[in-house]
C-alpha cells in the first residue's frame, strides 16, 4: 500500500511538468532522481522488513534452552536492523540487507554442528531461498516504476538535451536492458550522475 501511494505520487509530479509552466531541462532531471530515491527507499525498506522478519522467525524457531552464540548473532543482526529501518540511511539499510550472506556464513564457524541450536537454525537455511525470491519480487517492482519513471522524464526532455546528457541515458538504458543479476551495479552507475543536476 505505502509502496503503491509513493510511486502514484511521485509519477504524478513528474507527469504534471506538461500542465505546470515549463521546467528547466535540468530540474527535469532533478525531479526525475528525486523519484528513483525515493522508489529505492521504498524498495530497501520493504526488503529490509523481509529479513528481518526472516531472522526473526528464525530465532524464534530456536528453543530458549538450546540458544547459544548463533542465536545470539542473529538477534544482534535482528536489533541492529531494527534500529537501522527506523533511522539508517539508505547506504544503512543496503547494507544491512547484503549484509544478511555474511551474516549466516559467518555463523559457519560458530556453530557447532551437533548442537540442537545448530540443527534447528540450518533447517531454517532454506528460508534464505524465499527470502531471494521476495528480493526479486521486489526489484521488479523497482525495476517496473524506475522505467516508467526514466519514459516519462525522457519524453519531456529536448532531443538536444538527450544527446548532451547522453552518458546519462546511456547508463538508463544499460541499467533497463540488464539482466535481474546486473540490476544493482548498473543501478549505482545511474544514481551516481543524480549530484550533476
Amino acid at each position: 500500500m505505502r509502496y503503491s501511494l509513493i510511486v502514484a505520487v511521485a509519477l504524478a509530479a513528474l507527469s504534471l511538468g506538461s500542465a505546470a509552466p515549463p521546467q528547466s531541462q535540468y530540474a527535469i532531471i532533478a525531479q526525475f532522481f528525486k523519484y528513483a530515491e525515493a522508489i529505492r527507499e521504498v524498495q530497501l525498506d520493504n526488503m529490509l522488513d523481509i529479513t528481518l522478519e526472516f531472522v526473526d522467525q528464525v530465532v524464534r524457531s530456536v528453543p530458549a534452552n538450546n540458544r547459544g552464540p548463533g542465536t545470539e548473532t542473529l538477534q544482534s543482526y535482528l536489533d541492529r536492523g531494527r534500529v537501522v529501518r527506523q533511522t539508517g540511511s539508505l547506504k544503512q539499510k543496503f547494507d544491512h540487507v547484503y549484509g544478511l550472506q555474511a551474516l549466516f556464513e559467518g555463523l559457519q564457524g560458530q556453530l557447532n554442528p551437533e548442537s540442537p541450536e545448530a540443527q534447528v537454525i540450518v533447517v531454517n537455511l532454506l528460508g534464505l531461498l524465499g527470502v531471494a525470491s521476495d528480493f526479486a519480487i521486489e526489484d521488479g517492482k523497482f525495476y517496473n516504476n524506475f522505467v516508467e519513471g526514466s519514459t516519462l522524464m525522457k519524453a519531456k526532455l529536448s532531443t538536444s538535451t538527450v544527446s548532451s546528457e547522453q552518458d546519462l541515458f546511456s547508463a538508463i538504458a544499460g541499467y533497463t536492458d540488464s539482466e535481474f543479476t546486473q540490476h544493482e551495479p548498473l543501478l549505482e552507475r545511474v544514481l551516481s550522475f543524480r549530484n550533476r543536476y
